[in-house]
């Protein structure tokens, strides 16, 4: 009686495991497709705050409108994502905010540098240099992230 017990609790305790395996999956899938929708919406973003001219039919200059960017990425809902996802988007989208400051980054750099003598524009094309940096570091953030969750936003596409 003893050993049809162990077999009866090994038994139960695999089809526990197998469950607990197949609940995993099913999250690691819902967290990589809250994920994906989130960088979908992203591009969409960035889409819908460009402003592209046209001229002759070739694209003579295209610019991201960044006010509206961040409007936009301030209404991309991202609760549904892990807390690490969520976490480096909220890094992302404040970056975009600073960068976005209508005083900006040069203005901030300036003011720290009150004896600075020298040509200005230098200083601000290396703060502009260091805001373009910043926000590439928190979208590579975003990305490496999304990566472990077996999404890859090289490969999405907005439909």
């Amino acid at each position: 009686m003893k050993k049809l017990f162990t077999l009866v609790a090994l038994l139960s305790w695999l089809i526990l495991q197998s469950s607990a395996q197949g609940d995993n999956t099913t999250n690691a899938k819902d967290n990589g497709q809250s994920i994906s929708n989130v960088l979908v919406e992203r591009l969409t973003a960035r889409l819908n705050s460009a402003h592209i001219v046209i001229d002759d039919g070739r694209i003579v200059s295209a610019q991201l409108h960044n006010v509206r960017y961040v409007k936009l990425l301030k209404q991309i809902d991202a609760a549904g994502c892990p807390q690490e996802f969520r976490l480096a988007w909220l890094d992302y989208v404040q970056t975009w905010e600073r960068k976005s400051n209508p005083r900006g980054t040069a203005e901030n750099v300036l003011e720290g540098l009150p004896a600075f003598h020298g040509d200005v524009n230098a200083l601000t094309d290396i703060a502009k240099r260091m805001e373009a940096d910043d926000t590439l570091i928190s979208w590579q953030k975003c990305e490496r992230i999304a990566l472990e969750f077996d999404v890859d936003s090289s490969k999405l596409e907005i439909h």
